[in-house]
């Protein structure tokens, strides 16, 4: 089990996808004045990120792996 986190923790794969759906939250997040700025997100919403389209038809994961 250590193993397979340590895996996890060092892909640099995995940290440039995670990075990405960071930017682009915080990008949605930053125009929205009467909520708190919230810089990152919950593990659980990775699963909306296949979800949620832009005006383009593309989602979310689609952007950030392109």
């Amino acid at each position: 089990m250590a193993n397979a986190f340590k895996a996890l923790s060092e892909d640099p794969n995995l940290k440039k996808v995670l990075g990405g759906i960071l930017r682009v939250g915080n990008c949605l997040n930053a125009g929205v004045k009467n909520k708190e700025r919230a810089d990152g997100f919950y593990l659980d919403a990775l699963a909306k990120a296949s979800n949620i389209k832009g005006s383009d038809g593309r989602t979310i994961m689609q952007v950030v792996c392109a």
